[in-house]
């Protein structure tokens, strides 16, 4: 397993090889790979984990049964997991960004493609899956849309946002 540990001034992760550092580049800006990860001085708030063969089957389950009495344990990709505190979710940061900016239900538009998303997708009134989404997400999501790779998040913004 490839560990990250996601906190306010960077990410930090164990990656053993290009392919898993390429990964993790994909998703995260500012990463740095440590040796020794006990080092990392910063306001910790996800702990990622990465397996390079596929996390859903056996690592998730591992981990949610080790972590998930007293953490969030989430899918958050078919190789991802993300652990975070008890009720951190994107469910709950979108209902604080709500409060903070006074944004009305109404007027939230979310988009999801996999497990993490549910709760972010239940809390918003416009909820998008997209069409790579897990079948999940599909089930919970008011619409759907196209994929990532197509501008599908931003055709829906101008679709109902800039009319």
């Amino acid at each position: 397993l490839t560990v990250l540990l996601c906190g306010k001034n960077g990410t930090w992760h164990n990656s053993r090889n290009d392919s898993q550092h390429q990964e993790i580049a994909s998703y995260y800006v500012n990463q740095v790979k440590m040796d020794d990860l006990t080092l990392v001085d910063d306001d910790i708030f996800k702990i990622a984990v990465f397996e390079e063969s596929g996390i859903e089957n056996d690592g998730y389950c591992k981990l949610e049964e080790r972590f998930g009495e007293n953490f969030n344990v989430q899918l958050s990709g078919k190789y991802w997991t993300d652990i975070m505190n008890k009720g951190v979710t994107k469910g709950t940061a979108l209902r604080t960004i709500e409060n903070r900016i006074g944004v009305r239900y109404e007027e939230t538009m979310a988009f999801g493609d996999y497990l993490n998303d549910v709760d972010m997708l239940n809390n918003s009134y416009y909820s998008f899956a997209m069409s790579n989404a897990h079948e999940s997400i599909k089930k919970v999501a008011n619409f759907m849309t196209g994929s990532n790779n197509d501008n599908s998040v931003m055709k829906e913004i101008e679709k109902h946002c800039l009319v």
